[in-house]
């Protein structure tokens, strides 16, 4: 009776284990790929042209809070001569919900691959105020 109890037993261990590896394969492949698919973005939208005149009217939305000049005490990146690099992944990875912003997270959703290209190209080469 006691070798039939130990089996289970050891059955049973070796049942869980095997569970916990699957389901630690599985994330890490969620996260390979997930970080794959934003990386891919990036690029694509690295490589696309941006029409200025779209960026200037897009960035003139993100100076409400990300304005040197605002007078008020919140400290937000100020967004002209970051490069478009720079840009560009922080908009993809807010609406891929990467980065975690209320706000910013709804305003990238708002935003197409050409809008987003469009706004870093602008912000990266207009002159900081």
């Amino acid at each position: 009776m006691s070798n039939s109890n130990n089996f289970k037993r050891s059955f049973q261990i070796d049942i869980v284990f095997v569970l916990q590896v699957i389901i630690s394969v599985a994330l890490i492949l969620f996260c390979v790929s997930s970080a794959l698919v934003s990386s891919k973005t990036i690029s694509r939208v690295l490589a696309l042209n941006s029409d200025p005149a779209q960026g200037k009217r897009i960035a003139a939305s993100c100076v409400h809070c990300h304005n040197n000049n605002t007078g008020d005490n919140i400290r937000l990146t100020t967004l002209t001569g970051l490069s478009k690099k720079s840009i560009v992944i922080d908009l993809v990875e807010f609406r891929d919900g990467k980065r975690s912003n209320r706000v910013m997270a709804d305003v990238a959703l708002a935003l197409s691959d050409e809008d987003i290209a469009a706004v870093a190209g602008y912000l990266a080469t207009a002159q900081t105020d």
